[in-house]
């Protein structure tokens, strides 16, 4: 499990991982934030004792304003809040009476799900929704269609192939959505990122 970072900003948005750490880093910088830290909690596993030392951090009590955290739903959107809840309990942080919604007492907490809208999924999940009305996105369509007609063929976790089939179509590919957001590969101002948008700005 990651460790918790020296606290530098009053809003901390912690998230799912070094890949969404580079993410949205590049997210809040294109959305000209301020005063955003970004942490990587590491698993979903890890989220209830990273809390725990999180919230012991010197300068914690004295400089944090408001905590979001940034988790995917994978199979189940309910399945993942509650997990989000029962960590928050156990760290004495404030509960959000529903997810994207700011808690009243301080530091206020918010909590995201992604995909959003309570669906199962992931970041990736978002993503793919961005070049969704790319030609090259049928091309990806027929390639996945290909390799599910294949014998003994399965694929595992489809949105992260999508997004990765897709990055391999740019001009230097990269394996990592952090890494290509750096490279500017996802459209922050796509309609599919209209909830994370007003999410961050609101942190």
């Amino acid at each position: 499990m990651p460790q918790p970072e020296q606290i530098r900003a009053p809003k901390q948005l912690l998230v799912e991982g070094k890949d969404p750490l580079n993410f949205f880093n590049e997210f809040i910088q294109y959305l000209d934030c301020q005063g955003i830290q970004v942490q990587n909690f590491g698993g979903v596993r890890d989220l209830r004792a990273f809390l725990r030392q999180f919230v012991k951090a010197p300068d914690f009590d004295s400089v944090v304003e408001s905590v979001g955290i940034m988790r995917d739903a994978e199979y189940n959107a309910n399945t993942a809040w509650q997990s989000v809840q029962s960590a928050l309990q156990g760290a004495g942080l404030s509960i959000p009476v529903r997810v994207e919604q700011r808690s009243a007492e301080t530091p206020h907490v918010s909590v995201f799900i992604l995909p959003g809208s309570n669906q199962p999924g992931m970041l990736e999940t978002v993503l793919n929704q961005t070049f969704s009305n790319d030609p090259v996105n049928t091309c990806i369509n027929d390639f996945f269609a290909c390799v599910g007609r294949l014998p003994g063929k399965r694929i595992h976790i489809l949105d992260k192939a999508r997004s990765r089939a897709y990055m391999w179509t740019r001009e230097k590919p990269h394996v990592s959505v952090g890494v290509a957001a750096q490279a500017g590969y996802w459209d922050f101002g796509h309609e599919a990122f209209a909830s994370l948008r007003s999410f961050l700005t609101a942190l």
